[in-house]
């Protein structure tokens, strides 16, 4: 090596150790590579600051480059295994890391400086750190667990959503593909919404699931395209080759039931509507009629049987259906009563709904185990012969097991609910009917125990009396919400009535025709009420409400007194119905609620909503 090229790359070495030293790294970084270019023959120390550079810049894989070079010229120093292991570790290569600090440390010896290695131990103990946690995340805990704990996680997380979990689960990985595939349980839930891919997708179901499909979901474009043809289509064809006869829940959308099954019957599926327990559909504009789809003609009597004096109805039915939803849909009940006797729930969404009451009264006679009850009904019916005598209907009809009754717009909800006695009724929601008084009182009077099962109480866009109310929450000790909404009455006395105590309210309103001893237990009205929305009751004032919410929170929680005692509500956790402190409130649309009141609820209600208008009302008074 000449002088002249010596004292050349000397020169730059020692610019980069200036500039690395005052933090300029990119200039470091240029000078130490044209010291490395000057250099006749290389020098270690000048690739072990290079080195030094590339980490500072985040660069660990050149840095490693030159680490590996100060490896070659120097095996036996152990500046190259150190900043090998420090390039080793960013790269989160964690075992090569620690071999390297090894090696640097046994090249290192006893009488170094003890700091120096210190700091190769700090790496040696990120290193193993690293690679622990690395372990850990790359092991597959899921799979060590036995195949049939698996297969009862994949089933319980099938059931919030059983059309598309099967897929989702077998797309994760190899292991959950293979539990996933003989889990025959996953494929019982076959939903057509894509019309090509219908066909293919039936057979893959079919064979996955062991020909045992238990629900049969066809959306609207199936529906259009592959049910609507003279010729069987490529998806009629495809539920021909398939086993239906486990099938339980039946919905379609967008197809007219007579041509959904005249499609059916067409590929020798007609008996799939015999043996569904759960039947769904939608279709606007229809009326469903019963007579030509389910028994064959003889297969039961001509008219229901009136035996043992109008009570009992014989007539043996062939439809196992258990529960009905229609949206849309006129419905025939005179002749669902006829074919139908074992039905649970029953929902009618946006239905037309004549003013006749028998024919449902009739429906729910012969169907004594219903359980839920749900009419939505809007105007355009079409007129329906009926041939059931009024001898046939009882006037006094009890149903033991319905706890669910959703009444909307059923402009014969007075006739219903008269005679009719609910005992274990614990959802009752009423919206825009007629005579809604009338309708709480035959529903609440038909009660004979003093006290009601129900939980939930909603009444929209209805007037009623407040006595007749008011009598109701008295008599609901167990109601966790109430909703009353749009209510067109004294809404101040009632919302009053829910901070005292039923001996109070019955001496002020029920005085003559109510024993307050029946309620010895109740320290205050619908004590497990801890819902209340009074949304756009413009009546209502800020005072019931403050009271109700401090009479239940002192009689749930224990306050402070002034002098910083302690001061301890009764003790109600004895009692059937212990006290319950006001959880959501909602106010929306209250115009007469005061402004200075919102903090004080806020502070002492978990969920609050106090909005005076919408944005839309908001912009039209301005």
């Amino acid at each position: 090596m000449s002088q002249d090229a010596s004292t050349a790359w000397r020169v730059h070495f020692n610019k980069g150790i200036a500039q690395f030293k005052q933090g300029k790294c990119a200039e470091a970084l240029v000078a130490f590579s044209k010291a490395i270019k000057l250099s006749e023959d290389p020098v270690y120390s000048v690739y072990d600051s290079r080195a030094s550079v590339f980490m500072r810049l985040d660069r660990p894989k050149d840095a490693l480059g030159d680490s590996k070079k100060v490896i070659d010229l120097v095996p036996s120093k152990w500046q190259g295994y150190a900043r090998a292991a420090q390039a080793f570790l960013a790269l989160e290569k964690y075992a090569s890391a620690v071999k390297m600090v090894d090696m640097a440390l046994e090249r290192l010896g006893e009488v170094s400086s003890p700091e120096r290695r210190r700091h190769l131990e700090g790496i040696r103990s990120q290193a193993l750190d690293g690679a622990h946690h690395t372990l850990l995340a790359s092991t597959n805990h899921f799979a060590k667990l036995p195949v049939e704990i698996v297969g009862m996680i994949f089933d319980c997380a099938a059931l919030s959503l059983p059309h598309a979990t099967p897929v989702r689960l077998s797309h994760v990985c190899q292991h959950w593909r293979t539990v996933a595939l003989a889990q025959r349980a996953l494929w019982c839930t076959l939903v057509l919404s894509n019309a090509k891919s219908a066909p293919s997708k039936i057979r893959t179901w079919n064979e996955r699931s062991g020909r045992r499909i238990f629900s049969l979901r066809i959306g609207q474009d199936v529906a259009i395209r592959e049910f609507t043809f003279h010729t069987p289509s490529p998806t009629l064809l495809a539920l021909r080759d398939t086993d239906l006869r486990h099938v339980r829940s039946l919905s379609w959308t967008g197809c007219a039931i007579d041509i959904f099954h005249a499609a059916l019957a067409s590929v020798g599926q007609e008996g799939l509507l015999r043996t569904v327990q759960e039947f769904d559909h939608e279709n606007y504009y229809e009326h469903l009629s019963l007579s030509e789809k389910f028994p064959s003609k003889g297969e039961l009597d001509p008219q229901p049987t009136k035996v043992g004096g109008g009570d009992e109805i014989t007539g043996r039915a062939t439809i196992r259906l258990q529960t009905l939803r229609l949206r849309g849909i006129q419905f025939d009940w005179e002749r669902m009563a006829f074919y139908c006797r074992k039905l649970v729930s029953v929902t009618l969404e946006d239905s037309p709904c004549g003013s006749a009451a028998d024919p449902i009264r009739f429906l729910l006679q012969v169907n004594p185990f219903i359980e839920t009850l749900v009419m939505g009904c809007r105007a355009g019916l079409r007129r329906l012969d009926t041939s059931i005598s009024p001898d046939d209907i009882a006037s006094s009809l009890t149903l033991a097991h319905l706890r669910h009754l959703e009444l909307d717009g059923v402009p014969c909800a007075r006739q219903l609910t008269n005679g009719l006695r609910l005992p274990l009724l614990e959802v009752l929601r009423l919206h825009r009917l007629v005579h809604a008084s009338n309708v709480l009182t035959s529903l609440v009077e038909g009660i004979d125990a003093e006290q009601l099962a129900l939980r939930e109480l909603t009444i929209t866009c209805m007037s009623v009396v407040p006595s007749i109310l008011m009598r109701t929450l008295l008599r609901s000790p167990a109601l966790t919400k109430l909703c009353l909404n749009k209510m067109d009455i004294s809404i101040n006395d009632v919302a009053e009535s829910l901070s005292q105590t039923p001996t109070s309210l019955s001496e002020r309103h029920f005085s003559t025709d109510l024993n307050s001893a029946s309620f010895p237990d109740l320290s205050i009205i619908c004590p497990s009420l801890t819902h209340v929305d009074f949304s756009h009751c413009e009546g209502l004032g800020t005072g019931p409400i403050v009271r109700m919410v401090s009479k239940k929170r002192a009689l749930a929680l224990p306050t402070t007194t002034a002098e910083g005692t302690e001061n301890t509500p009764p003790d109600t956790s004895t009692l059937a119905y212990p006290v319950q402190s006001i959880h959501t409130l909602i106010l929306d649309g209250c115009p007469r609620i005061e402004a200075e009141s919102l903090p004080w609820l806020r502070s002492n209600v978990s969920i609050f909503s106090c909005q005076y208008m919408t944005k839309k009302q908001a912009t039209r008074k301005r």
